[in-house]
């Protein structure tokens, strides 16, 4: 094969290698920063609705698709799954930051000695645990991210809410 043929060929091959390399490092770099929960409140049938947001960053010279953000709230003490949920995903910019919004309605209930151990303590703090999914050209890539939290000072006014809720229906059922 002609020399001068060679050289553009072999050049290309490694441009092409070298841009799959930067790829997959520009995929590995993007991470969560923070994962905020903004509101806990409850719905009409008494469940847990949790508002907040994942913030994302891409560092990389590339734009990488965000294709999902799976998350696990746990309470920290009893290893109780308080909500999970999944987020879309989005585009994020090279060298950008974005904050993905969310809302998660949770059936979970505290048992009586939960809830009890929930109001004597100062501190209630929760362990969430986010898997982002994410592709970049032919890359599919996940990493896990966990933070934990003290949540007291969301939880305890709703936990003293449904106590006096419960104490009042059975007060009506006692008359």
């Amino acid at each position: 094969m002609n020399k001068k043929i060679q050289i553009p060929i072999i050049a290309l091959v490694v441009l092409i290698i070298t841009f799959f390399a930067y790829s997959a490092y520009a995929l590995n770099s993007v991470q969560v920063q923070d994962f905020n929960l903004n509101n806990i409140g409850t719905n009409k049938q008494m469940d847990f609705v949790i508002e907040g947001d994942v913030v994302v960053h891409n560092p990389s010279l590339l734009t990488a698709k965000i294709t999902s953000i799976n998350y696990t709230v746990v309470l920290e003490k009893t290893d109780e799954i308080i909500f999970q949920g999944d987020i879309d995903g989005k585009d994020i910019p090279a060298g950008e930051t974005v904050n993905l919004e969310f809302e998660s309605v949770s059936d979970w209930v505290p048992s009586a000695t939960t809830a009890s151990g929930m109001l004597k303590s100062e501190k209630i703090y929760i362990v969430i645990i986010a898997d982002v999914n994410a592709k970049l050209i032919f890359f599919d890539v996940s990493s896990q991210m966990q933070t934990k939290m003290d949540i007291a000072p969301m939880v305890k006014p709703l936990i003293q809410q449904q106590i006096q809720n419960v104490l009042s229906t059975l007060g009506g059922l006692l008359k």
